[in-house]
């Protein structure tokens, strides 16, 4: 061989090796299902897949993961549900405390205003009351107990 011709042969594509086709059946009347071929060779789709024999076990392994899962999901929405529900809860017992509390500072003032000394000498007044124009006052402690005392007065005229 001359080297041009050798140079050519290196390019030339080599031939793949043929696979003789497989010869299908002419279309015929339908067989019966025992006149088919075994299940063993039963044809498939495509030539690479074939039925695969799951385990029993892996079957049961799948069908209870999954309903696990299913019951944790419907655990996970619930309790979601709680926690809304908990929220707007909070919410209205925080709008029922600014509303008690609002409340509790305008009794507060209110009472502030009805025990100064102001107000209790206009009301006083009102009542007829007077000043004391002058004198002494002198306050004393009160009895050490207060078991002896009967509430009269002691001492002075009758």
């Amino acid at each position: 061989m001359s080297a041009p011709a050798a140079r050519v042969a290196q390019r030339a594509p080599q031939k793949k090796p043929t696979v003789p086709e497989r010869k299908r059946p002419a279309p015929g009347p339908a067989r019966r299902r025992s006149e088919a071929t075994p299940s063993r060779t039963r044809p498939t789709a495509s030539r690479g897949a074939k039925r695969v024999a799951v385990p029993r076990s892996t079957v049961v392994f799948v069908v209870i993961t999954g309903a696990l899962v299913v019951a944790i999901m419907l655990g996970l929405v619930a309790l979601n549900a709680l926690l809304a529900q908990s929220s707007f809860r909070i919410g209205d017992l925080q709008t029922r405390i600014g509303q008690l509390t609002q409340s509790y500072e305008q009794r507060q003032l209110q009472a502030a205003q009805v025990a100064s000394p102001g107000h209790l000498a206009k009301v006083a007044a009102h009542l007829g009351l007077v000043t004391p124009q002058s004198g002494i006052i002198i306050l004393t402690p009160p009895p050490a107990s207060t078991a002896h005392s009967s509430g009269k007065a002691v001492g002075g005229t009758p």
